[in-house]
């Protein structure tokens, strides 16, 4: 398993009194939660970034892959087929990242901001 720089959940912003979260992945703060997506450990926000970065170090890839969003927390390892007529993409391999069984508080405070 991979080491991580911080486990402190939360850091005071100097420019705010509101407590801004802490990427465990990083140890930097989480600016835009908008961008974060939630940690299949304990739920907490984690800059997209950094999960796409840890998730291109720990999967094998191919010459001609890549680690892509698919949606809904989800990942994926894509290969690239070019031919004469079209490109292509293949998923080889889904990588639920985020629990789908449970929404996170800061993600559900997002939503409810947003009416959705």
């Amino acid at each position: 398993m991979a080491r991580f720089r911080n486990n402190k959940p939360h850091a005071k912003s100097n420019s705010t009194s509101e407590n801004l979260p802490i990427c465990r992945m990083c140890g930097k703060v989480i600016r835009n939660l908008n961008l974060a997506i939630s940690d299949n450990l304990n739920g907490e926000p984690l800059h997209f970034s950094c999960v796409l970065d840890y998730l291109s170090r720990t999967e094998k890839l191919g010459s001609d892959e890549s680690i892509c969003y698919i949606g809904s927390g989800c990942f994926g390892i894509v290969k690239s087929e070019k031919n004469s007529l079209k490109n292509s993409l293949t998923i080889r391999k889904r990588i639920q990242y985020e629990n789908i069984e449970k929404k996170s508080e800061w993600r559900r405070q997002i939503m409810d901001s947003l009416n959705l």
